[in-house]
């Protein structure tokens, strides 16, 4: 699992020349968790928790152009590893949440629900 400031290759990759760049998230961190020492608290990064057994079903949904979509991968798998029901899906072509909030990523917005509808049909 990683820590909130991880070195993945989602960050080196997307750091700069989308949305939420490093100095957006860095400014996100400070707002969510505004003491430093707090941000490894499992309460403010879930994926820190010790044992996510007996965590609810879960449905996990990157997109492709987040620079936190492997840290969300990891998290998965971690569930995954503990015995949680996970079905994940990387969007390819999505960055962050946007692709909920244009006409442009109709492909996107129907394979989410398609996704949602197969899990929620389970």
């Amino acid at each position: 699992m990683a820590p909130p400031r991880a070195d993945t290759p989602s960050r080196r990759e997307l750091g700069e020349g989308y949305v939420l760049t490093t100095d957006v998230l860095d400014w996100y961190a400070e707002c969510y968790v505004p003491d430093v020492a707090d941000r490894t608290d499992p309460r403010a990064a879930p994926a820190l928790t010790a044992d996510l057994s007996g965590l609810p079903a879960a449905t996990v949904i990157t997109a492709g152009l987040d620079r936190l979509r492997d840290e969300g991968e990891q998290y998965a798998r971690a569930m995954s590893a503990a015995g949680v029901d996970v079905r994940a899906r990387r969007l390819r072509g999505a960055f962050q949440l946007l692709w909920l909030a244009t006409k442009l990523a109709a492909a996107v917005q129907t394979e989410v629900l398609d996704l949602l509808r197969e899990r929620l049909g389970d």
